[in-house]
């Protein structure tokens, strides 16, 4: 009969003895779940309209000259993201990613607000017919959802199962 201090990796992944962990897990899919709807959306709609988006890019100071770069490198770039967040081995690269994408995008329109609040949102599909004020309220939302996802993914790879020694 084994000890009750050895565990095999099955119980070490499935055995809790609270259920801290098992919903801080089921917090972190449900968080990978809502980015990576947010970034096939977004990503599959800039490529769908990608002519659309390129032009409404070329409309926009400073990054202009970069618009067809950008035009194909964000979708695409949401598109990993959207694969890093699915895997678990990758998932906490996914949702660094996610926070610094979200990050670029909020800074990125709070900069072009300050200057022109007539631009055209180049956002994919229904995110497009948001207000500005909506957007940023939008932006700022799944940025906390990814701070929060980060910290729960962060502290659930330092957790460590302590076994009792029973002597």
């Amino acid at each position: 009969m084994r000890s009750p201090t050895v565990f095999t990796a099955y119980e070490k992944k499935y055995t809790c003895y609270n259920k801290k962990p098992v919903r801080k897990e089921l917090a972190i899919r449900i968080i990978s779940a809502l980015l990576m709807l947010l970034f096939t959306y977004a990503g599959l709609s800039k490529l769908a309209e990608h002519a659309l988006f390129n032009v409404q890019l070329k409309g926009f100071p400073v990054i202009g000259g970069y618009a067809h770069f950008l035009s194909l490198f964000v979708p695409i770039a949401e598109l990993v993201t959207v694969c890093l967040l699915f895997f678990p081995r990758t998932n906490l690269y996914g949702l660094y990613l996610s926070l610094f994408m979200l990050l670029v995008f909020t800074i990125f329109l709070v900069v072009l607000l300050a200057f022109d609040k007539s631009l055209p949102c180049s956002c994919g599909g229904v995110i497009a017919k948001l207000s500005w004020k909506e957007h940023m309220v939008f932006n700022l939302i799944f940025l906390s959802i990814s701070i929060t996802g980060i910290c729960l993914k962060s502290s659930s790879q330092n957790f460590h199962y302590i076994s009792a020694d029973v002597k």
